[in-house]
């Protein structure tokens, strides 16, 4: 079996219940930014969660609020999903979070990312 590559971590940020999230991705694919997250904690159980109409990703360059899309059903587009709840299990391995917004504008070269009870990625390189 061959071992899966370390993926780099862009930035890590504390969460309130003393788990960590590492910003593992901000992408632009056609008109749809990904924001890939992992969360981590030495707890014996955590659980992250995050109520999905408060996550943003802030275009640094316009100051507008971007928030998750959802698809034409009403769903959100994001990982691991429960009612309007993005949660991912951090116990015993990390575990990762996953979100779509609408793409910054074309002149953005950064974003700020939002998340709840979380300390914020600012100025973060935004890959095209």
């Amino acid at each position: 079996m061959t071992a899966m590559a370390a993926q780099t971590v862009i930035q890590s940020q504390p969460g309130s219940d003393g788990s960590q999230l590492d910003l593992l991705k901000v992408a632009v694919t056609g008109d749809i930014l990904t924001v890939t997250l992992r969360c981590s904690s030495d707890k014996k159980f955590n659980t992250r969660s995050f109520a999905l109409k408060n996550i943003s990703v802030i275009d640094d360059a316009t100051a507008q609020r971007i928030a998750v899309l959802k698809d034409n059903e009403g769903n959100w587009l994001a990982s691991k999903v429960s009612g309007d709840t993005m949660f991912a299990d951090c116990t015993l391995q990390p575990g990762i979070l996953w979100a779509k917004f609408a793409a910054p504008s074309p002149g953005a070269t950064t974003v700020s990312i939002n998340l709840p009870e979380v300390a914020p990625f600012d100025g973060i390189p935004v890959t095209r």
